[in-house]
């Protein structure tokens, strides 16, 4: 009897600790949890030496990006006028657009945790990294200064000035 009481035990608290959420994982796919709108909330830039820092003096909330029902995707990036991207622990800074949309279809890779963005008109897909941290937080990566100037609409001579000290960049959401 003793011994019956122990195993019952241990099956009960090995059943507790396997049923025990111990991250931000979930069961539901990726092209699941990416669909919707979702609001910035962290600009970064990842500077020459790995360091990612957040980018001061422009509000991240004014980034959105939608994911939508058959591939359907948009961004839109509307920084204050007159808004400029200084790179921290740098002396570089470039004027923002006025605004900046992209639109066009995504396709999601899972296993790689990428994203790629075909854009009318645009023969190069714009390929960027996603990490979710949780269901409601979502980080999208340029993992190139290419990538990064064109989700903030940097014109090229500006584009190729922050490649001399970045490489690359995020932004962080939340879901709206």
């Amino acid at each position: 009897m003793h011994r019956f009481l122990v195993l019952s035990i241990l099956f009960v608290v090995a059943s507790g600790l396997a049923a025990c959420d111990s991250g931000t994982s979930t069961s539901r796919p990726d092209s699941d949890r990416i669909l919707g709108s979702w609001r910035g909330t962290d600009l970064n830039a990842r500077i020459i030496g790995g360091l990612s820092l957040s980018i001061p003096g422009v509000d991240p909330s004014v980034a959105s990006a939608t994911f939508g029902t058959g591939s359907a995707f948009s961004f839109l990036f509307d920084p204050a006028d007159g808004s400029m991207l200084g790179i921290p622990q740098t002396s570089v800074s470039v004027p923002l657009p006025d605004q900046v949309s992209i639109s066009g279809t995504y396709t999601l890779n899972d296993s790689a945790e990428t994203i790629s963005v075909a854009r009318p008109g645009i023969p190069a897909a714009l390929v960027l990294g996603y990490n979710f941290r949780g269901d409601d937080d979502l980080e999208l990566i340029a993992e190139t200064p290419d990538a990064f100037a064109d989700l903030l609409g940097l014109a090229s001579a500006d584009a190729a000035l922050i490649a001399t000290v970045i490489t690359g960049g995020s932004i962080r959401f939340n879901r709206r």
